[in-house]
């Protein structure tokens, strides 16, 4: 009954998604507007981000659920969250790669100032910094009380000291080091690619020294940032909140006359950080679905003249 009340979590944050999408969609504003006739390389730049960015959430999907169903005793799902968060982060990258040159205009440049930093969603930084601390205590301690199965795949089990009626109980699988270790290089390289698609997107060069076109490609800019940064947390926050829920459930429903107390009230602490990344984890997914729907991002460039097309930009 616990594997299936997580299971069908995804499902629920899956229709919650949709639902806010809906009520949100005709209340966003829309982008920038382009005068595609005398700024053809700019409407180009918008159209093929806006595609890439929906082809990359299929393929994302798509990744996620294959590497779901091929995983051994559980691991596709403990790294169906970073490969969703890889193939979406490479789709983006490649994206903007392909409208590198579309908000140039030959002959001309305006030589700026561009920091990553003024790119960054700070709302989103902060969620993955949180959930990623959380997550890295969280698997660091389970990794510490893990114990071999039954069959002797080492980090896979928790055994603990019953209180009442057997002199002790095993709760399998756990996420110890079995799930834990290939979990981490899987986030590890989400986030590398993740800088990676960061710092080819805020060196995209481009025409400074027009407002039209400053004034469309820094929303342009700003949401393939956003899109990288908002697949980095639905990698922490899907994988916190499908280990933490299963691990809490079970936690929890040891029982008061066969668990320690503490670990009992582990497992309500685990049911609250899994509740709440799966809330963030919607968040996420809705700002992936409605970019621009995070807040707190400035304009990326400061234009300061005109020149030849030497300019960096």
């Amino acid at each position: 009954m616990a594997g299936g009340f997580v299971f069908a979590l995804p499902l629920l944050a899956l229709v919650a998604c949709l639902a806010v999408v809906w009520w949100v969609v005709p209340r966003r504003r829309a982008l920038v507007a382009v005068d595609e006739a005398a700024h053809p390389g700019l409407a180009r730049l918008r159209r093929s981000t806006l595609v890439g960015r929906l082809l990359a959430l299929v393929a994302g999907a798509t990744a996620a659920v294959v590497t779901a169903s091929t995983g051994g005793l559980g691991r596709g799902f403990a790294l169906a969250p970073a490969a969703f968060a890889a193939v979406l982060i490479v789709g983006v990258l490649a994206a903007d790669l392909a409208a590198r040159d579309d908000a140039r205009t030959p002959g001309t440049a305006g030589l700026e100032v561009r920091r990553v930093r003024d790119l960054l969603a700070p709302g989103l930084v902060r969620l993955a910094a949180t959930v990623g601390v959380v997550l890295a205590v969280f698997l660091g301690w389970a990794g510490v009380v893990a114990v071999p199965d039954d069959l002797g795949r080492a980090g896979r089990a928790l055994t603990y000291n019953c209180v009442e009626g057997c002199d002790f109980g095993t709760l399998s699988p756990w996420p110890g080091s079995y799930y834990s270790v290939p979990m981490a290089a899987a986030l590890l390289g989400v986030l590398l690619l993740a800088g990676i698609a960061v710092g080819v997107t805020v060196r995209r060069p481009r025409n400074g020294a027009s407002p039209e076109i400053v004034a469309v490609d820094d929303v342009v800019r700003r949401r393939s940032v956003e899109s990288a940064l908002a697949a980095v947390g639905v990698a922490f926050t899907g994988s916190l909140a499908g280990t933490a829920l299963l691990s809490g459930v079970r936690l929890a429903g040891l029982g008061p006359d066969r668990g320690p107390v503490a670990l009992q009230v582990a497992g309500w602490v685990l049911l609250l950080a899994g509740l709440a990344a799966l809330v963030c984890l919607v968040w996420c997914l809705v700002v992936l679905l409605l970019p621009g729907a995070s807040a707190g991002a400035k304009p990326s460039g400061r234009s300061l003249a005109a020149e030849p097309e030497r300019a960096h930009g």
